[in-house]
């Protein structure tokens, strides 16, 4: 059987019927985005880049023709966040799916009355497998849409909306492309063409809508194979309602299609050739039954102009108590979106609020104000006088000029004075918050920050967060530095014998913080809460001094420093059996050198201690034999020396480096 095919007769009334259709303008009064058989928001198959505004949402159902039997689904479509919609819909049985699904769509670029083109990413029916021709479950699209606009007479209006895209998952990707013609402001044609995916053919989509009210939306459509037979497509039919959770009207800019009103004659104003001395004559009164506006008229192309008219229309007074909204954008002179801050008619005592994107919306009956703009402390920072003259209302928007002041500093270590890399700076100022990041020498900077008064908190591993304020004027380069203090460590350790013993009741002492603990039963000491750096470790027994240390404290942690000590025995140049001590100076000046490290070998028996602040050292606890003492300090040669204990007397060796490697 052949597929039917119309008549050029029946092409043409169609034809025709679409240009009378589509001399009416089109005008942006209906909900931000029209749904989809799949409830988001596109034309038959093929999602489109419009997004549900913020808080909007739309909720419906399609019914399809599926031969032999009908099928249904139902669908909720939300704008969750701004340009973020998400939609959620139920497959009655043998409607291709059961069970939930969902789609979420993200509008990457934002149309502008300047710029009306759109881009969209999404994800259609999450979690479908598909099972008919027109259901293609888990598949990424990317979609661009165009208003084609143009100005006839100074009115705006919008041809057409132009869509291509591309769809596909694992097994393939396919071509979209889509049309919409507006015809007048409540109804208009679509259709789409799904190019080919995997095994299954390419679609061709045609429908209508219609809007009888602002909310309200019903659809009808066809979906089949292009060329097939009209018995061979399914017909669809949808209804949906299109409101916001908080009640408030959409604000213009959010959807793909924003062009304004229709046009309206506008009155001639060309003067006449002469003056004439008679006086003017009476202006006529408007009869009771006000004469039609021509309608524009078509020209090749679908153009629509306005038919000229020699005089202008009366226009009606507005009510005295009618009203108007007020709307625009509130940035700063960087344009940025000032948010949080008021706009309103102090005499009136009405404002708006300003939202993340700066933008504010305000009804007010008709006539003059003096508009005020506030920040979120109540401070004035422009006054403009408006009038209100049209229930249309009118957009404004705003600029505001911040007074605004630059800050830099350095952040340094307290102890040091040297800068610290990587310190973390937040400032606080009214609900605000600024965060800056310290460069490698520690310095920061941050410019056009706005007047007023800031907390600021800076912070880094191993130091004490610091905190303070100061106050910033307008057009002032405030410097500051911030000092950090490093956090305290703590000393740890042991004190045994050279058989590994633990030592109780042995003094351990920092003279230099005049710290002082004795060993437990085990021997262990702990020092808290030292200041980092290095210090200088003393142990002693009774009245000898046993061990000197130098030992490095680290901010923020445990250092652990364990002590091996002799018999107890004179830590001081001496004559008695066991030790070996003495003092090491530098040749040259003969000043005593501290830290330097002495090790004595003999036998089977090796001791390592390291000489005090006055150059000392001792050994104890050794027995009788002949013993290799060396001393060795980065920057001096290292001298090893002689010495011999014998059960009467110990040994001195003094010992003097030299400068040098």
């Amino acid at each position: 059987m052949e597929n039917p095919v119309p008549t050029r007769n029946s092409l043409a009334c169609l034809t025709a019927v679409a240009l009378l259709l589509a001399a009416a303008p089109a005008v942006a009064d209906g909900p931000p985005a029209t749904t989809s058989v799949w409830g988001y928001s596109g034309l038959v198959l093929m999602p489109t880049a419009a997004v549900h505004g913020f808080r909007d949402f739309s909720v419906g159902a399609a019914v399809m023709t599926k031969t032999p039997t009908f099928a249904a689904v139902p669908f909720v479509s939300a704008g969750i966040f701004d340009g973020l919609e998400a939609t959620v819909l139920y497959g009655v049985p043998l409607a291709g799916f059961s069970g939930l699904s969902g789609s979420a769509k993200y509008q990457l670029i934002r149309p502008t009355k300047e710029r009306p083109t759109a881009v969209a990413v999404g994800l259609n029916l999450i979690g479908v497998n598909g099972v008919d021709r027109f259901v293609e479950g888990n598949d990424l699209y990317m979609v661009v849409s165009q208003d084609l606009n143009t100005n006839i007479n100074g009115a705006a209006f919008t041809l057409a909306t132009a869509h291509f895209g591309f769809e596909g998952n694992l097994t393939g990707a396919r071509l979209m492309a889509g049309l919409e013609l507006p015809l007048g402001n409540t109804a208009s044609l679509f259709g789409d063409y799904m190019g080919p995916l995997g095994t299954a053919g390419g679609y061709f989509n045609v429908g209508a809508a219609y809007r009888p009210l602002r909310e309200w939306q019903v659809r009808a459509y066809t979906m089949g194979n292009p060329g097939g037979a009209l018995t061979d497509r399914d017909y669809c039919v949808g209804i949906s309602y299109w409101g916001n959770i908080l009640g408030k009207p959409q604000e213009a800019g959010d959807r793909v299609g924003a062009v304004p009103s229709s046009p309206t004659p506008r009155p001639s104003a060309k003067p006449s050739a002469k003056p004439s001395g008679k006086p003017p004559a009476a202006t006529p009164k408007p009869s009771a039954k006000p004469s039609p506006t021509p309608s524009p008229a078509l020209r090749f192309g679908f153009l629509p102009v306005a038919t000229p008219t020699p005089a202008p229309t009366p226009q009606p007074t507005p009510a005295a108590d009618a009203t108007a909204s007020l709307r625009g954008t509130l940035l700063d002179d960087k344009g940025r979106a000032l948010t949080g801050w008021s706009v309103g008619v102090p005499g009136a005592n009405h404002w708006a609020p300003t939202d993340l994107k700066g933008r504010y919306i305000l009804e007010l009956p008709l006539g003059p104000y003096e508009l005020t703009v506030r920040d979120a402390q109540g401070k004035v920072y422009l006054t403009k006088p408006i009038r209100l003259v049209t229930p249309q209302g009118m957009d404004l928007p705003l600029v505001v000029s911040l007074p605004v002041g630059d800050l830099k500093g350095m952040v340094i270590d307290k102890a040091t004075k040297q800068g610290i890399s990587d310190a973390t700076i937040q400032l606080f100022r009214a609900g605000e918050t600024y965060a800056l990041t310290g460069r490698d020498n520690g310095a920061f900077r941050s410019a056009d920050l706005p007047a007023g008064e800031y907390r600021i908190v800076v912070t880094r591993s191993r130091y004490k967060a610091f905190e303070g304020t100061f106050a910033l004027a307008a057009k002032q380069e405030r410097s500051m530095v911030v000092a950090l203090e490093p956090k305290s460590g703590s000393l740890a350790g042991k004190v045994t014998n050279l058989k590994g013993q633990g030592q109780p009741g042995v003094t351990v002492a920092i003279p230099k913080l005049q710290l002082t603990a004795a060993t437990d039963r085990l021997g262990a000491y702990l020092f808290a809460d030292l200041p980092p750096g290095q210090h200088e470790l003393i142990v002693t027994q009774g009245q000898r001094r046993v061990s000197t240390t130098l030992v490095r404290i680290r901010s923020d942690e445990t250092t652990t420093e364990n002590v091996t000590v002799s018999a107890a025995e004179v830590a001081q140049p001496g004559s008695k059996a066991g030790q070996i001590a003495g003092t090491v100076v530098d040749a040259g000046t003969k000043r005593p050198l501290a830290g330097v490290k002495i090790v004595v070998e003999g036998g089977d028996l090796t001791v390592l201690t390291i000489t005090g602040s006055d150059g000392r050292y001792a050994v104890g606890d050794l027995p009788p034999g002949r013993y290799k003492v060396t001393a060795s300090r980065a920057g001096y040669t290292t001298k090893p020396s002689a010495a011999a204990v014998t059960a009467k007397a110990g040994a001195v060796v003094n010992v003097g480096l030299a400068a040098g490697r």
